[in-house]
């Protein structure tokens, strides 16, 4: 055999691999999807806004049932960085419970009597959620905790988690929200309804332990001798 038929041999046996390889990525891909995009909103400045047209865009979906109550969420494709400076003191996949969109706005609990409660007054970014549940004897939390970005801390033109954030605590029909903490990097569920929140920077964290259950914050010691 030749040393160009062996060649040819070769480069197809390789090519049979890659075209084998792609199919089952493909097949994997459809039969797990998977959607865990990072959240963030696109900011636009009212000038730009203004100069091109632009309107925020906003829409309604349904994510699910917590007890007696119906949750939807708010999403929009925009924000006019204006109107995201002046928000009042408030999957990815990211959290527990119920899985928000990763440019979720708003939550709206609806219950079926008529009665519904709108988490925020106005559209304000939240990069992180975990909800209540009490389908099981247990739940990791009695309550509904929220991070939320209210500004474009590092001015890159994106509300993510990358900018600072605040985190919040509600009933689990969004009533009686409240502010936990100011300039975080965000929290962790490590416990029943206990909350790790990270603040400080990178090179030095600052880690608290908020009990939602007797909803008091905690500074943990962390460091090394």
């Amino acid at each position: 055999m030749s040393f160009i038929q062996k060649s040819n041999q070769v480069l197809f046996f390789i090519g049979g691999l890659f075209v084998i390889g792609f199919f089952t990525v493909e097949v994997f891909n459809r039969l797990f999807p998977t959607d865990y995009g990072m959240a963030q909103v696109r900011v636009v400045t009212a000038d730009d806004a203004a100069a091109t047209q632009q309107q925020p865009s906003y829409s309604t979906a349904y994510l699910g049932q917590i007890k007696d109550v119906y949750v939807f969420e708010q999403t929009v494709d925009m924000l006019i960085s204006e109107a995201s400076s002046q928000v009042r003191s408030e999957r990815l996949i990211i959290g527990n419970g119920l899985s928000i969109s990763s440019n979720t706005v708003n939550l709206l609990f609806v219950r079926q009597n008529g009665e519904k409660h709108q988490l925020f007054d106005i559209p304000t970014m939240i990069s992180q959620i975990a909800t209540a549940r009490f389908e099981q004897e247990t739940s990791p939390v009695s309550k509904n905790v929220y991070a939320v970005v209210r500004a474009d801390s590092n001015q890159d033109q994106i509300l993510n988690y990358i900018d600072r954030q605040e985190i919040l605590v509600s009933e689990y029909d969004g009533s009686q929200l409240r502010s936990i903490m100011k300039d975080t990097a965000g929290f962790r569920i490590i416990g029943n309804n206990k909350v790790l929140i990270q603040s400080g920077t990178a090179a030095k964290p600052v880690w608290f332990l908020y009990d939602i259950s007797t909803s008091q914050l905690t500074p943990l010691d962390s460091t090394f001798r």
